[in-house]
């Protein structure tokens, strides 16, 4: 995966009053939007950033829905859709949207609209798979299914029904989530989970997990600045270990497909 676009930078993040930034290797914070920008973010593998914007999209009912090559020049995806609540990057340069009646559609920088399921509540998408959180039956509480993101979706649903949080799909088409705010790892074998770091205990709201050597996470020490990012440091010459990333602080956040 090259370093192109939006994975010119490890990590991506919304900032507290809703700008857009971008991380570089340095840890050196670039700044890619105004304020009240950006609600969600999102990453496709080739390096597209999407995000879901403060704006109503009137057509619609969601929220506008803007991308861009990893600079600060964004394009409104204006297509006849419904707009947006949350977002994810696809396998194909492209993304799925959850509108705010669950519903999924995939839409593509030509800003045409696919409608792919409904009962939806979160999704992410890597390594030629989709990850979800749906509900077995008309209000159960959402659980972790997973499918091919090649032709139709077939949803299967993990063993033991088990209903994770922010969900973040890998360039291996594993899952990296959270269980009671700790990191888990569940493989498309659809029956193995595992925590990262045995035994460990984190309060973290959100995990994001694109590549294997850029593995961030949020914790729950927050400032006026946001969340604490912490970094998952799995070097050889010490224990498995989350560790602060200086300086880096947001409201919510993404990595990358950046290769180092």
């Amino acid at each position: 995966m090259a370093n192109y676009k939006g994975n010119r930078y490890p990590v991506w993040a919304i900032e507290v009053d809703g700008t857009v930034v971008a991380y570089d290797a340095m840890a050196t914070r670039h700044v890619k939007s105004k304020a009240t920008f950006a609600r969600q973010i999102a990453i496709s593998d080739d390096g597209t950033v999407w995000i879901v914007s403060y704006e109503t999209d009137a057509s619609g009912g969601g929220l506008k829905i803007y991308f861009s090559d990893g600079n600060s020049d964004w394009q409104e995806a204006d297509g006849k859709g419904p707009g947006a609540f949350k977002i994810a990057g696809t396998s194909d340069g492209n993304c799925v949207i959850i509108t705010n009646d669950y519903e999924l559609y995939a839409l593509n920088q030509k800003k045409e609209y696919t409608k792919l399921d409904t009962g939806v509540y979160e999704i992410d998408c890597g390594g030629g798979y989709f990850w979800a959180l749906k509900p077995l039956k008309e209000g159960s509480i959402p659980v972790l299914h997973y499918s091919s993101a090649k032709g139709p979706l077939q949803w299967k649903v993990f063993d033991g029904n088990v209903s994770p949080t922010s969900l973040s799909v890998s360039l291996g088409g594993d899952c990296w989530a959270l269980l009671d705010e700790v990191p888990y790892y569940f493989k498309k074998d659809g029956k193995t989970k595992n925590a990262v770091i045995p035994g460990a205990t984190i309060d973290a709201i959100q995990i994001s997990y694109k590549n294997y050597t850029n593995g961030i996470l949020s914790a729950t020490d927050v400032t006026d600045k946001g969340n604490l990012f912490l970094q998952y440091n799995s070097s050889p010459t010490i224990e498995p270990v989350y560790l602060p990333v200086k300086g880096m602080r947001a409201d919510s956040m993404v990595t990358t497909y950046y290769v180092p």
